[in-house]
């Protein structure tokens, strides 16, 4: 990928990163409040993970031993988290969220089909279809069972839209939008915000969720055409600031894995130091400017935190425990 695909990647996954410490944030330190704020970027900031995961991912030649490194974090990192939270070992891999740790699991299960899409020879578009009916068939033969929570069944067949979309529009993304930006913006921010009307309408649960699982993927794309049109109309400006926000978005857009990973340790400290209790104090209109407000600081914060603490990690040569 050229260096100019690379930046505007690297600033989608500083905010992706960034909107999943969001989402977490009212489980940890607001108990439980959650806002308007969460609630937008909960639906968009996993698709939008597992979209750049595929975009990044050269189905004809990435390896998958590199690939399957990411099983080290996943087991020494999310069973250090279980160990510091006296949580449950066993309920560790037999859970749907894995402590959190799912997005790890979940991407390797990927990786892997995308594999044996690539030695069968398989033409993508049919796999990707029957790939996906293969996790919905898996999830409603096995769902709430031990055998679909071990697999997290209900996270593979949400996530592969998502993830193969990103596979798709590798190779085309660019030449697609360079001359019809708005369109592409505005189609699909319409189709992400009319799908996620639709679904709150329904009151059938399994159609509510399919809407709201679909409307992450324009909504994902939005964000995609949005930050590369940004970042083709500022190439060519300078501004104050302008080498402080691309080496920001390039240090934590680079280091996602080891930020997310680690942000689980940073909320539940806080969460063990009673900022719970700070916010019970609160009313209502203080907390809500609080969510709204001070959250997204907060969410870059303990990004930053996580970065140094990664760093550190490094320092001491014990870098191996991020499959990297």
């Amino acid at each position: 990928m050229s260096k100019v695909r690379l930046l505007f990647i690297d600033a989608l996954r500083t905010l992706a990163i960034i909107a999943v410490i969001l989402g977490h944030l009212p489980i940890y330190c607001y108990d439980g409040h959650y806002s308007v704020l969460t609630a937008c970027v909960a639906t968009f900031h996993m698709p939008l993970f597992m979209m750049l995961s595929g975009y990044v991912t050269n189905i004809s030649k990435f390896s998958l031993i590199s690939r399957l490194k990411i099983l080290i974090p996943f087991f020494i990192i999310g069973l250090s988290y279980t160990f510091m939270t006296d949580g449950d070992f066993v309920a560790f891999f037999t859970s749907e969220s894995k402590n959190g740790y799912w997005f790890l699991w979940v991407i390797v299960l990927y990786f892997i089909v995308l594999h044996l899409i690539r030695i069968c020879k398989v033409k993508l578009l049919v796999a990707v279809i029957c790939v996906e009916l293969i996790f919905i068939s898996l999830h409603f033969f096995f769902r709430r069972t031990l055998v679909g929570t071990t697999i997290s069944t209900d996270y593979l067949w949400q996530m592969w839209p998502a993830f193969a979309t990103g596979v798709f529009i590798r190779d085309v993304f660019i030449d697609k939008i360079k001359n019809r930006v708005m369109e592409m913006m505005g189609g699909s921010l319409f189709l992400g915000l009319i799908m996620l009307f639709v679904g709150n309408h329904f009151t059938n649960e399994i159609i509510h969720k399919l809407l709201f699982v679909a409307a992450g993927i324009p909504l994902a794309i939005f964000f995609m055409v949005l930050f590369y049109y940004t970042e083709m109309r500022l190439k060519r400006k300078d501004f104050w600031g302008k080498s402080c926000l691309k080496e920001m978005v390039t240090v934590i857009g680079t280091q996602t894995l080891q930020v997310y990973t680690l942000h689980y340790f940073v909320l539940y400290l806080l969460s063990v130091l009673g900022i719970q209790n700070l916010i019970s104090l609160m009313d209502d209109m203080s907390l809500g400017y609080v969510v709204l407000v001070v959250s997204p600081l907060v969410a870059f914060m303990i990004a930053c935190i996580c970065i140094g603490l990664a760093r550190m990690i490094y320092a001491i040569r014990l870098g191996a425990i991020f499959g990297r």
